[in-house]
């Protein structure tokens, strides 16, 4: 269900802003945008022409709500062992730009051009919600934001903190059925 919202929303963001970009916070091991990747593949859609940047410091380390990654938080099972692991899971993908670091500070040192699609997917929502306010105002009319944990049981803190933004930057947040948040800009 996750994986569909993703395409929809990236197909919709492409539709809307043809000559936007594609950028995904949190990448972990790359599940969600190789799947948006290879569905548009599969559907005949050419995004050689999309650039596509993912950002992650990609270590295994759990985090915290500050976006510290340390080792005595354990293991995420869903994080990359390291960059190189997800650097072959997009080899394929000549559009593709890995970024590695820590966000937002990562976002700083990168060229990045219009907006059409954003997945954010940190685990950190106070980062979340800095990286967002830092790259609003390169999001396109239409663009789509894909929010990761926005109405999750248990993930009230995040939640609040979205709706803040929202309110902050006069946009509405839909809750999905599943519990991503989608806001169109």
């Amino acid at each position: 269900m996750r994986q569909h919202q993703a395409i929809w929303a990236a197909d919709c963001a492409l539709r809307r802003n043809p000559k936007g970009i594609f950028v995904e916070l949190g990448t972990a091991k790359g599940y969600f945008m190789t799947t948006v990747l290879a569905s548009f593949e599969y559907l005949g859609t050419d995004l050689n022409q999309t650039q596509v940047l993912l950002f992650d410091s990609f270590v295994p380390s759990a985090t915290d709500n500050k976006n510290s990654q340390k080792n005595e938080y354990g293991k995420n099972i869903y994080y990359a062992e390291n960059v190189d692991q997800v650097k072959k899971t997009f080899s394929s993908y000549s559009n593709v730009e890995i970024h590695q670091g820590l966000l937002p500070n990562t976002l700083n040192q990168t060229e990045i051009q219009p907006i059409s699609f954003i997945h954010i997917d940190l685990n950190s929502p106070e980062i979340e919600i800095e990286c967002l306010k830092q790259l609003w105002g390169k999001i396109l009319p239409g663009g789509m934001i894909l929010i990761d944990d926005y109405a999750y049981s248990g993930y009230g803190y995040t939640n609040n903190l979205f709706n803040n933004f929202a309110k902050e930057f006069n946009a509405s947040i839909l809750t999905t059925a599943w519990g991503p948040g989608l806001i169109i800009k």
